[in-house]
């Protein structure tokens, strides 16, 4: 026990020795972080020179332009019909004219004209055709439209064509 008081003590001696060398170290830390602060500033307005003034600020002039006219649909034309079966359905390739710029194409297929009916499917397409099987026996209706991101807007729907599908019986053999 005589060994750790006797530590407790000579650290405590140590310890009342150092204040001064800590308070020294201390006030040049403190200063050197006031230096580096003030030089950080200054770097910084150096640096950004940009707006000055925030009446002086305009714009960019927008770099988007208006979309092309609708895009013009060639095949299948309208009302197109197809014949199928269960063992060999109907495979019907889309076919529209491509656009300049166009990062992608809606291409919008349904049962309804006006597109509004649970068999609605939408497909984000980045060419200019499409194949699909699996129709149900009725009428459909496709348009397409195209978007880019130099455009402000997609273009216009194309016109709605239709086509029906019929299903056969498979022929006895």
């Amino acid at each position: 026990m005589i060994l750790n008081t006797l530590d407790v003590q000579d650290y405590r001696q140590y310890w009342e020795k150092s204040k001064p060398k800590r308070k020294t170290v201390m006030s040049y830390l403190r200063i050197a972080i006031r230096i580096f602060f003030v030089f950080a500033i200054i770097i910084f307005y150096s640096i950004n020179p940009g707006c000055k003034d925030p009446s002086e600020f305009e714009p960019e002039v927008d770099s988007l332009v208006k979309p092309p006219g609708p895009i013009r649909l060639i095949y299948p034309p309208d009302d197109t019909g197809y014949v199928g079966t269960t063992a060999h359905p109907v495979q019907i390739d889309f076919i529209w004219n491509a656009i300049v710029d166009a990062e992608y194409y809606e291409f919008h297929l349904s049962s309804e004209s006006t597109f509004n009916d649970s068999f609605n499917n939408i497909y984000i397409l980045p060419f200019n055709t499409f194949s699909d099987t699996g129709f149900s026996t009725g009428d459909h209706f496709w348009r397409v439209r195209a978007s880019s991101p130099r455009w402000t807007w997609f273009t216009d729907w194309s016109e709605v064509r239709r086509f029906r599908i019929w299903f056969s019986r498979p022929l006895p053999y």
